[in-house]
């Protein structure tokens, strides 16, 4: 039986590569991989701020305590200052999109209730965090 050599080939072009997985196999493999920038352009501002616009109606609906709900509109609020402004800072955004994610699930365990205000914020939460570059799953 022959001792069949497989090559292997990457080409990579047009970018330049940090903190990058790649994959080897013994058979074929084909694996892509896509730059937060082009995640970041598909989504654009306007789409975030409707985004934001839900995430405080749906806040503003919940059945609620007022402190819990002050509190997630301002989390909120902040967020998309951050996101809208020229020199906006992503990190001070996401955090504070952290913590909403945070009050909203304690406000959900806390009340008991069938609300579920979390469930109902997680839709409009991941393509936020996703335009902020981050992945979604780590903070929902």
């Amino acid at each position: 039986m022959p001792n069949d050599k497989s090559h292997q080939s990457i080409n990579i072009s047009g970018s330049q590569l940090k903190n990058n997985q790649f994959g080897q196999s013994g058979r074929d493999l084909t694996q892509n991989q896509r730059n937060s920038d082009d995640i970041q352009a598909e989504i654009r501002l306007e789409d975030i701020i409707a985004l934001f616009n839900q995430l405080k109606d749906l806040i503003n609906s919940a059945e609620m305590p007022p402190e819990k709900a002050s509190r997630s509109l301002s989390y909120v609020e902040i967020a998309e200052e951050e996101i809208k402004g020229q020199e906006g800072n992503k990190d001070f955004a996401a955090a504070n999109l952290k913590r909403l994610v945070s009050t909203l699930e304690n406000t959900d365990k806390a009340m008991e209730s069938s609300q579920n205000i979390l469930e109902k914020a997680k839709p409009l939460l991941m393509p936020i965090f996703k335009y902020l570059g981050l992945a979604a799953g780590t903070f929902l």
